[in-house]
């Protein structure tokens, strides 16, 4: 019963590349110089809502940043945006009365 060692490892390189052929066809796997992906190079994004802020600090938490850029074109805030994403943080809190001039700080992560 002592096969070679070379017969050995033939036979689980065998067993290994008839296992990740399976795989390969089981997933749909591309081969070769087949493409992985066709693409006619268009993409629609959904239309942005801009969020509103009138006599009461909404609660932006979970707000796109890309949502509140319009809040850098108001004259009466001063808006500071700090970091990328959604809005995790911000200040002054929900429910406090905007007042003209005043700063909004919101964090993104």
């Amino acid at each position: 019963m002592n096969r070679p060692l070379a017969t050995i490892r033939h036979a689980v390189d065998a067993e290994s590349r008839q296992a990740a052929e399976r795989l390969v066809n089981l997933l749909d796997i591309p081969l070769g110089g087949s493409p992985a992906l066709q693409h006619s190079g268009r993409l629609r994004l959904p239309s942005v809502q801009p969020v509103a802020i009138g006599d009461r600090m909404p609660d932006l938490t979970g707000t796109a940043k890309r949502s509140l850029l319009p809040l850098l074109e108001r004259e009466d805030l001063q808006v500071v945006f700090v970091g990328e994403g959604y809005v995790v943080r911000q200040s002054p809190p929900p429910g406090e009365t905007v007042q003209e001039g005043m700063t909004l700080r919101l964090e993104f992560e």
